[in-house]
C-alpha cells in the first residue's frame, strides 16, 4: 500500500510542479511571446519585421494600476489581510510588467492614470508608502532583466483616484501639489516620434471655469489649439469622452457596457464628485480643440472602442482595461501603440498611430485551477485503491458493469411482468408464495392435481385461524431466539463497522507523509518564485 500511495503522490507532485511552474513564472512570458507590435500601413510592405520596427517607435499604455490601499475594500490598516492583497495585487503587477511590457522593449511608456486607489484621501505617509510600492512594482533596474544602456522614458496622466475631481482638490490643495511634486504638470504635452500627445486634466474639465484647477487646464487646452504645429495629435484622458447609453464597446469587451453615471455634492457643477464619461458638451469642446487623429482613456477598467465624429471623420477612441487583476477585470491589459517617426512624410496622415491590444494572464483562473488541484490531490491519496489502478482494466470492469445492470433490469422487469404467484396455507397453518406459471404463455400451476389439494388446504377453518394468529404475532417485537439467528451476527456487524473506521482511519494515516512531502516541496517552489520575482 505504502508504494502504491508515493508512487501516486510522485505523479501529483509533478503536475503541481508543472502548475506552478506555468502559473507563477511561464504565463507572464506568453504575452512577450505572442503580442507584437502592429505594422504601421507604410511598413506592411516590408518583409523583414525588425526593419520595420526600426521605422516606428513604439509607445506601451497602462491603464489603472490602482496599487490598493486602506481605502480598497475596507480593511483596517497594516493588518495582515491588507498586506496580502497588496502583496499579490503588487506582485502579479511585477511580474506582466517585467515578464510582459518590458520584454517587448518599448521605446516609451505612457500611463493612464490611477496610479494609487485611494490617492485623495491617503496622509502624506501613507502616501509616500504607495509611491514606494509603485516604484518598486514598475521598476525597470537591470536585475533579471535584459541589460540596457538607457531607462525607458515614463510619462504619468493624473486619474481620479490620484487627485480627486474638482470639489477635492479644491478643498485639498496640498494633494495636487504633492502629485506635481513627483509627477510634474497635470496637462502638458509629449512629442513622440512625429505625434503630439496631449496629456489633459479630465477630472477638472466639467468644473467651473472660475475655479482655479478647471480654468488652467482649459487655458492649456486653448493655447494649444492656437499653437502652430501641424503634427498629427493624440488625446490622452484618464475619463473616456461622452457616449450614449448602451454604445457597443467592441469585441475585447469582458463585461457589460457601463452607462453615464454623475454624482455630484451639491447644485453647482464644480461640486462634481463622480462620472463615468465626460460630459456631451465637454467631450464636443475638447475635440475640437485638440483635433486628434486618436483618443485613449482609462477609468471603465474593461476595454472598448468606439468612434466619435469630428468634422465629417471617424475618431477611434480606445479604452484601456486595467492592468491589475484586483480591479474588477478578468483579463487585464495593456495597449501597444506604434507612431510613425519624425522623418515620414504626409505628417498629417491618420495613419501615424496604430494600436494593439495585449491580454495578461488571467490570475483568478490560475488560482482556481491551483484549488481544483488540491482537492484531487486529497481525494486520490484517500481513496485510490490500495493494489493500484490499471486504467484499461478499471474502464473494462466499468463498462461491464454497466452492461450487466442493464441486462439485470430488462430481466428483473421481464419476470416482474410475466409471473404471477400464488398465497397459499398448508395442513399446518404456513403459509407459502406458489408461482402460477408465465402469464404470456397461459401456463396456470394451480390447475394441478397437486394445486386442488393445496386449494383444500387453504379452506381449512383451523389453517385460516392459525395463520392469522401467526400474522399478528409477526408484529410483536422479535426476539434473539424468535429471529433464529445466531447471537454472533451482531457481534460481526459492529466487527464491520470498526473495521471500516479501522480502514479509514490507516488510509489517513499512510496519506499524511506522501501528504506532507507534497505541500513542503511544493510550497518551498511557490516561495522561490515568489521571492524571485519580489527582490
Amino acid at each position: 500500500m505504502s508504494q502504491v500511495v508515493w508512487r501516486l503522490a510522485a505523479y501529483l507532485g509533478g503536475i503541481w510542479i508543472m502548475s506552478l511552474i506555468y502559473g507563477e513564472l511561464i504565463a507572464f512570458y506568453v504575452p512577450g511571446w505572442t503580442c507584437s507590435w502592429p505594422l504601421l500601413p507604410n511598413n506592411q510592405n516590408v518583409s523583414n519585421f525588425e526593419t520595420s520596427m526600426e521605422n516606428s517607435v513604439r509607445v506601451a499604455l497602462i491603464a489603472d494600476p490602482q496599487l490598493t490601499d486602506r481605502t480598497s475594500y475596507g480593511m483596517a490598516p497594516g493588518s495582515l489581510a491588507l498586506k496580502m492583497t497588496q502583496f499579490y495585487s503588487d506582485i502579479y503587477m511585477r511580474r506582466a510588467f517585467r515578464s510582459s511590457v518590458l520584454a517587448l522593449e518599448p521605446d516609451a511608456i505612457i500611463f493612464l492614470g490611477d496610479l494609487f486607489d485611494g490617492g485623495p484621501y491617503l496622509s502624506d505617509g501613507e502616501w509616500e508608502d504607495s509611491l514606494s510600492r509603485f516604484n518598486h512594482v514598475f521598476d525597470q533596474s537591470e536585475r533579471g532583466l535584459k541589460s540596457r544602456s538607457r531607462k525607458i522614458p515614463t510619462y504619468i496622466l493624473p486619474g481620479n483616484h490620484d487627485l480627486g475631481y474638482v470639489q477635492v482638490e479644491i478643498q485639498k490643495p496640498e494633494v495636487m501639489q504633492r502629485y506635481k511634486r513627483i509627477f510634474g504638470e497635470t496637462d502638458h504635452k509629449v512629442t513622440i516620434g512625429m505625434v503630439d500627445f496631449v496629456f489633459v486634466d479630465a477630472q477638472a474639465l466639467d468644473g467651473s471655469e472660475a475655479e482655479l484647477h478647471s480654468n488652467m487646464s482649459w487655458s492649456f487646452i486653448q493655447a494649444f489649439s492656437k499653437g502652430s504645429t501641424h503634427a498629427p495629435r493624440v488625446l490622452l484622458t484618464h475619463i473616456p469622452l461622452y457616449r450614449p447609453d448602451n454604445t457597443p464597446c467592441g469585441y475585447y469587451r469582458a463585461s457589460p457596457v457601463i452607462n453615464q453615471r454623475i454624482t455630484k455634492f451639491g447644485p453647482r457643477r464644480q461640486d462634481l464628485v463622480y462620472q463615468n464619461y465626460l460630459t456631451n458638451e465637454t467631450s464636443s469642446k475638447l475635440l475640437e480643440s485638440i483635433k486628434p487623429v486618436a483618443v485613449f482613456s482609462g477609468h471603465d477598467h474593461d476595454q472598448c472602442t468606439i468612434s466619435h465624429q469630428l468634422d465629417g471623420k471617424h475618431v477611434k477612441e480606445y479604452t484601456v482595461g486595467t492592468f491589475s487583476w484586483l480591479q474588477g477585470n478578468l483579463y487585464p491589459s495593456f495597449m501597444m501603440l506604434s507612431v510613425a517617426p519624425m522623418q515620414v512624410k504626409n505628417p498629417n496622415s491618420s495613419d501615424s498611430v496604430v494600436s494593439s491590444l495585449c491580454f495578461l494572464p488571467a490570475q483568478d483562473f490560475i488560482y482556481a485551477w491551483y484549488v481544483v488541484l488540491l482537492i484531487v490531490c486529497l481525494a486520490c491519496l484517500l481513496l485510490w485503491p490500495t493494489h493500484g489502478l490499471h486504467m484499461p482494466s478499471f474502464f473494462k470492469k466499468a463498462w461491464d458493469s454497466i452492461s450487466n445492470l442493464d441486462l439485470i433490469s430488462k430481466n428483473t422487469k421481464e419476470k416482474d411482468d410475466d409471473v404471477e404467484w400464488e398465497m397459499i396455507w398448508d395442513a399446518e397453518g404456513a403459509m407459502h408464495l406458489i408461482s402460477k406459471g408465465s402469464a404470456r404463455h397461459g401456463t396456470n400451476a394451480v390447475g394441478s392435481p397437486s394445486s386442488e389439494k393445496r386449494g383444500a388446504a387453504i379452506s381449512r377453518p383451523a389453517a385460516k385461524r392459525q395463520a392469522m394468529h401467526d400474522i399478528e404475532g409477526a408484529k410483536a417485537e422479535p426476539t434473539l431466539e424468535d429471529t433464529g439467528l445466531d447471537p454472533s451476527f451482531y457481534l460481526t456487524t459492529n466487527r464491520t463497522s470498526k473495521s471500516k473506521g479501522n480502514l479509514l482511519l490507516r488510509r489517513c494515516m499512510q496519506m499524511l507523509n506522501p501528504l506532507a512531502a507534497l505541500v513542503v516541496t511544493n510550497l518551498s517552489l511557490y516561495v522561490m518564485l515568489l521571492m524571485k520575482d519580489w527582490t
